[in-house]
């Protein structure tokens, strides 16, 4: 049973787990980034390659293949990202949630 399954109650969570699961989010989001780094480099690259002159047409079509393929790289990484975002921000409130709970179960306040 996961973080964001949805079999799973507020009481059932802990802090130290969501933390686990944020750090693990934050490892994603950096190596989705470096990966939208690389198709935007490689894309730029084709670009810049097929707009010289004296490329052949076979040239100039692999080029927009290639930029094709790297484009649809960028956008589903991008999608990817957004992702990992809202998963993160969902984190952030759980944290923040437990914690609450905590304090106030400390103070005899929260009850089951």
């Amino acid at each position: 049973m996961g973080i964001f399954s949805s079999t799973v109650r507020l009481d059932k969570f802990k802090a130290k787990d969501l933390l686990k699961a944020r750090i693990d989010e934050e490892v994603k989001y950096d190596l989705q980034m470096g990966s939208l780094s690389t198709a935007n480099s490689r894309y730029e690259g084709y670009k810049k390659v097929a707009a010289q002159p004296e490329r052949s047409n076979h040239e100039i079509e692999r080029a927009a293949l290639e930029m094709a393929c790297w484009a649809k790289k960028k956008r589903s990484t991008l999608k990817q990202i957004r992702d990992v975002q809202a998963r993160t921000r969902v984190l952030d409130s759980l944290i923040q949630t437990v914690e609450m709970k905590d304090r106030l179960k400390k103070h005899g306040i929260w009850s089951k």
